[in-house]
């Protein structure tokens, strides 16, 4: 009788497998095709080559090793596991789920197999098929941290925040040092109105980073989204210590520096990340907001100048490139050529969003609705279903008419915090507007819900600041839903804002022709004209941007008044006011307050001959 003969492959396969987990991968592909020479039918020589393979980024080499075990033996759970994971990393979607699925048709409890098709359908979005999934992974595999931090992923998506907290609590016990487990924790816990203990998570993920930059700039971004810009500052510090050939880190850095007003400080850096990447549009782009372009940025003028006559360019890029470069030579003086950019500008950004066409004629039926619905007596009749509180103060009006700037030096008063642009009210108010439904339920529930999103976006504050321009659609809704409230409207020159709202890229479907802006403006002013004549005099006050920037205090004075509030020397230093801002104007409303806006219009009057002719009564 005779013994089986021993695998000739067994003792490198052996020795493979101990330089794997030692992390010697050099070594272990070496023994590992030693292994495979023996004997060219292994399937656990294969497996290990298809991972050394993907661990070192020969994507398809490890799909013909698993293809190839699969030929052989069809049933190997292993190699469909395997496969599933390559067809995923190739966005081949559907095929990773069907690879997934066929592993479990032959092993319905390889928890391996069931946590890979949970993040397959999370990549597809559907997520309670997920949440099951990664259920069962863990639940067979309790030990596998990343399934755990999957599973409240999944369950985040879905709404069901208490059960992710769960999980990624659970994730984290199981392996404590996994930064972006404790990043997944903290915008849990944002979520459910915890910002104290998601910064305590985004503390302890930038603890366990170390110095792995991309680890680093996704804590950073976490701080951002909670408004906690120094600590995102000093990680992405920390960032391009570690790696300073990265432009990506260097532009994610001046991103962070330019929000909290460090103009100078992030310009060097985008020069930086330019001198790294010179060939990049958008560091260019954001150089040029974030500060005024002076005679030392020539050469980079000229150089994008260069770029711009390649004829490849995305037009979403081109657009960034001809804004820049009208913002440069608009800042030179130059104003011809600035115009002529900014036309080119306009154009390209047509291009990039032509679903997006403006419908003169919706805008104009909403605004007669408006006034149709919002009449004295229906106002009068439903205040009395609105909520008591003072705090919500409504900065609105056209864009580009200063109200960012008068957010910023209301918001330095130490009684009073800004909130930005919430979006409330144009998801929520306006369908409730148009249809006149002012009965208390409705009007309540839409109160209560405002009151809840402003609290979580400004927890302290008598007064709190909503800056969205598009509120002025809903001002009649605001009084009555917000009856002690107050609304300041923020007006400028025809001719000044509608060419501030064409030379400033922003992405409003009026907004790229003289034409559409001309119209919208006239419509939008329409509508003011009809909520002055029938808010009460101590709810709406107007404020003209001319008068405001030529004078100030006196104008302040008249705003704190209006707000029930004491004068405060803090107004007159907006430039202190630390706060994030995060619109166009961000660079314009941390100087000092400047005429140098006033009347710019007559800088560009030869080239602007189809916006003179939309306003011939102010030629």
């Amino acid at each position: 009788m005779h013994s089986p003969q021993p695998d000739p492959g067994s003792v490198p396969l052996a020795a493979a497998q101990r330089a794997e987990r030692d992390g010697r991968i050099q070594e272990a592909e070496a023994q590992v095709r030693t292994a495979l020479a023996s004997n060219p039918a292994s399937v656990p020589a294969g497996l290990l080559l298809a991972r050394i393979a993907s661990r070192t980024g020969r994507a398809e080499l490890a799909r013909l090793t698993y293809q190839g075990i699969l030929n052989r033996e069809p049933g190997c759970v292993e190699a469909w596991v395997g496969l599933a994971r390559f067809f995923r990393s190739a966005l081949r979607h559907d095929e990773a789920v069907h690879a997934a699925r066929q592993a479990l048709g032959f092993d319905p409890n390889h928890a391996d197999a069931h946590f890979v098709l949970g993040i397959c359908l999370l990549d597809q979005w559907l997520n309670e098929e997920a949440v099951g999934e990664l259920r069962r992974s863990v639940s067979l595999d309790p030990q596998n941290p990343m399934a755990f931090d999957r599973l409240g992923f999944a369950l985040q998506r879905v709404g069901r925040t208490e059960e992710a907290l769960g999980a990624y609590r659970q994730a984290i016990a199981l392996a404590p040092t996994l930064p972006n487990t404790y990043v997944n924790l903290g915008q849990s816990l944002v979520a459910g109105g915890n910002e104290e203990e998601a910064h305590e998570a985004f503390s302890q993920a930038v603890a366990c980073a170390g110095n792995a930059p991309a680890a680093l700039v996704r804590v950073a971004r976490a701080f951002i989204a909670i408004g906690a810009t120094e600590q995102a500052e000093s990680v992405l510090r920390r960032a391009v210590e570690v790696d300073p050939a990265q432009p990506e880190l260097w532009r994610q850095f001046a991103s962070v520096l330019t929000d909290e007003g460090q103009f100078g400080e992030a310009a060097d850096a985008y020069r930086t990340a330019i001198g790294l990447d010179p060939h990049q549009i958008r560091l260019y782009y954001d150089l040029f907001y974030c500060s005024k372009v002076r005679d030392q940025d020539r050469p980079l003028v000229d150089a994008l100048e260069r770029l711009g006559r390649q004829p490849s360019i995305p037009p979403e890029e081109r657009s960034q490139l001809h804004y820049a470069l009208g913002k440069a030579h608009d800042d030179f003086g130059e104003f011809e050529d600035a115009m002529r950019h900014f036309h080119e500008a306009n154009r390209a950004s047509r291009v990039t969003r032509p679903a997006a066409e403006f419908n003169r004629k919706a805008l104009s039926d909403l605004i007669d609705r408006m006034i149709a619905v919002f009449t004295p007596q229906a106002l009068n009749q439903a205040v009395r279903y609105g909520s008591n509180s003072p705090r919500p103060t409504f900065i609105l009006g056209m864009i580009r008419s200063g109200t960012t700037l008068l957010e910023q030096v209301i918001s330095s008063h130490p009684q009073v915090s800004a909130a930005g642009e919430l979006t409330y009210l144009s998801v929520h108010g306006i369908p409730i507007a148009v249809a006149g439904k002012l009965d208390g339920e409705t009007v309540g529930a839409l109160a209560a819900g405002y009151l809840d999103r402003l609290k979580a976006a400004a927890p302290t504050g008598e007064r709190v600041t909503d800056k969205m321009p598009d509120n002025y659609l809903v001002a009649g809704l605001i009084h009555v839903a917000f009856p002690e409230a107050r609304i300041i409207h923020c007006a400028r020159g025809a001719l000044d804002n509608c060419l501030s709202i064409y030379t400033t890229p922003i992405a409003a479907d009026y907004a790229n022709s003289f034409d559409n802006i001309a119209f919208y403006y006239r419509e939008c002013h329409r509508l003011m004209a009809h909520w002055r004549a029938v808010l009460p005099s101590d709810r709406f006050l107007e404020i003209q941007y001319e008068e405001f920037v030529t004078d100030r205090e006196p104008h302040l004075r008249r705003v704190l008044e209006f707000l029930d509030l004491p004068w405060d020397d803090a107004v007159l230093e907006h430039r202190e006011n630390k706060r994030v801002i995060n619109t166009p104007s961000r660079w314009q409303a941390k100087q000092p307050i400047y005429r140098s806006s006033v009347a710019r219009w007559r800088n560009f009057e030869p080239w602007i001959g189809e916006l003179l002719e939309a306003f011939p009564e102010l030629k």
